[in-house]
C-alpha cells in the first residue's frame, strides 16, 4: 500500500476552489468523463468504467453462425456495463512515490507532472489525507449511499487481457500521468446524476495553491530526531 503525502484538486477558477475548502464537493458521474472530449486537460476517456479487454489475438466471435478469428480484428475489443456511469466521482491528484535507489529519486517523483496544470490554474492542496477520508466517509455514510476510494491503476492496453476486476479504479496506462485517487460514490440511481456532498469546512486541513509554485518548494526531508 503506497504512502500518499497529500492529495491535490485541480479547478477552473477560485472560486471552485473556495467551495471545495469550504467542505461542497462536487461529484459527477463517470457517464460525464465517458462522453466528455478529451481536450487539452486529458479528462475526456471513452474508455471510462470498462469492465473488460480483450486482445484481439486472444478471442474469437461467433455472429450469426459465422466466425470471426482473431486475425480479422484489428483493435482490443471492450466489454461495459451501464451500471459503471451512475457512480459518482472526485478525482484528486494523489503525492505518493514508488521504489528507486536515492533518496534523490524519491524526492523526484513527487514533482507534479506539467501536463497536470492544464487540468486548472487553481489548486487546494489536502494536507492531512487521513482526515480527509474520514470526513468524506463519514459524509457519504450519513446521505445513505455506497463507497469506496482508492488510488486508481493504470494497465497497459497492448498487454492486458481479460477482466477489468474494479473498473471505476483502472485506467489506461496513457493517463498514468495524473496519479489520480478517487472517491467513488454509489446513489443507487437508474440514470447518471451530479452529486453535490457536504462534508462539513475543510479550511483546518486544506489550502488553495498556486499549482505551479508547488515543485519549487517540494523537498523529502528525513524524519526528526527528538531532542534536536
Amino acid at each position: 500500500m503506497s504512502t500518499i503525502f497529500f492529495l491535490l484538486k485541480f479547478c477552473e477558477n477560485q472560486m471552485y476552489a473556495s467551495e471545495f475548502v469550504a467542505g461542497r464537493l462536487w461529484l459527477n458521474p463517470l457517464s460525464m468523463f465517458k462522453e466528455a472530449e478529451r481536450g487539452i486537460d486529458g479528462r475526456g476517456d471513452s474508455d471510462e468504467g470498462l469492465e473488460a479487454w480483450f486482445q484481439p489475438r486472444k478471442i474469437r466471435l461467433f455472429v450469426a453462425g459465422h466466425l470471426i478469428d482473431s486475425k480479422d480484428m484489428v483493435e482490443p475489443v471492450k466489454a461495459s456495463f451501464n451500471r459503471c456511469e451512475m457512480i459518482n466521482l472526485l478525482c484528486l491528484y494523489a503525492g505518493t512515490f514508488g521504489s528507486a535507489s536515492t533518496f534523490k529519486e524519491l524526492e523526484a517523483q513527487l514533482l507534479i507532472p506539467d501536463a497536470c496544470y492544464a487540468m486548472g490554474t487553481t489548486a487546494v492542496l489536502v494536507r492531512n489525507v487521513t482526515e480527509f477520508q474520514n470526513r468524506f466517509r463519514g459524509a457519504v455514510r450519513k446521505a445513505g449511499f455506497g463507497q469506496k476510494d482508492k488510488l486508481v491503476e493504470y494497465f497497459d492496453p497492448t498487454r492486458f487481457h481479460g477482466r477489468l476486476k474494479h473498473p471505476v479504479f483502472l485506467k489506461r496506462e496513457e493517463y498514468s500521468w495524473q496519479r489520480e485517487y478517487r472517491f467513488a460514490v454509489d446513489q443507487g440511481l437508474d440514470v447518471p446524476k451530479p452529486l453535490e456532498l457536504n462534508v462539513g469546512p475543510l479550511s483546518d486541513i486544506c489550502e488553495i495553491v498556486d499549482p505551479k509554485t508547488l515543485n519549487q518548494g517540494m523537498r523529502l526531508l528525513p524524519p526528526a530526531i527528538p531532542g534536536e
